[in-house]
């Protein structure tokens, strides 16, 4: 089996349902992972997604003109089928950034040691010993930055204030170890602490979108729904047999729409391998 390594960048906002039942404000909640209470997206979700995006590119195929259609041998053979078993097995995609507003830029990208060490345990189990070489050493230098009470940025910019939170410039980490990083959690890196991470990205603090069902103009059902904004990032690792990778590859060429809402443009990602 061969491991490797996917980015999903959300390009516009994004809401995958949990299906929990929720007595509060907020009538639709995203999928949070059961240990952190942060946002995730749930591997039989992801893998679901994944099977919709690829059965458009490899369609259906009839079955001696009888009117009935069965998965085609490409799908079967990433997803499996009846009686078949897939080529690939999928995971959870963990969530590694999330936007946050900023009064020098239009948003950073906020992480937190226990995002970075949970990045880090998954490679130690599933990557090549030259993932792990480029990357183990950097998340360590990362998990132990000591953040005091202000997050950390790592350019030459003062005054910077993320949400409600100052910014403290970092001058530990050499620009060699942070473009590693770059490459996973994205562009313009702030680096939270595990408590401050949870205000921005923990239970109720996702933003919420009022939502409205109209008949005949009248307001006939009005809900609230969860989100995870749009530039958020996840990673996940994706095993596979190597003998439809080049079909699978499709998923790179054009956004996946992952979750519910795709007629109001929800959901819509960019899936790269790293």
């Amino acid at each position: 089996m061969s491991n490797k390594i996917y980015s999903i960048r959300a390009l516009s906002n994004m809401h995958v349902g949990s299906g929990d039942n929720n007595y509060g404000v907020i009538d639709n909640l995203v999928q949070r992972d059961v240990v952190t209470k942060l946002p995730t997206i749930h591997s039989s979700s992801l893998k679901g997604a994944l099977r919709e995006f690829m059965r458009a590119e490899f369609p259906d195929v009839e079955i001696n003109d009888t009117g009935k259609f069965e998965i085609s041998k490409a799908v079967k053979a990433i997803f499996g089928g009846e009686r078949q078993k897939g080529g690939y097995n999928f995971f959870d995609a963990s969530l590694i950034s999330i936007p946050v507003r900023s009064n020098k830029r239009p948003f950073y990208r906020a992480t937190c040691p226990s995002l970075l060490e949970e990045f880090k345990n998954k490679i130690e189990v599933f990557c090549s010993e030259e993932t792990k070489n480029e990357l183990i050493s950097t998340l360590d230098k990362f998990i132990a930055l000591n953040q005091k009470e202000k997050p950390f940025i790592f350019e030459n910019a003062k005054g910077v204030v993320l949400e409600s939170f100052k910014a403290e410039i970092c001058d530990e980490i050499e620009k060699a170890e942070y473009v590693v990083l770059e490459k996973y959690v994205g562009k313009n890196i702030a680096l939270f602490s595990n408590e401050d991470f949870n205000e921005i990205a923990g239970k109720d603090a996702l933003p919420v979108i009022a939502r409205n069902c109209l008949e005949n103009g009248q307001s006939t059902n009005l809900w609230y729904e969860e989100i995870v904004p749009r530039e958020s990032r996840f990673l996940t690792v994706i095993l596979s047999d190597g003998k439809s990778d080049s079909n699978f590859a499709k998923i790179t060429e054009k956004p996946v729409q992952i979750g519910a809402n795709a007629t109001i443009g929800y959901g819509f990602c960019d899936v790269k391998p790293l």
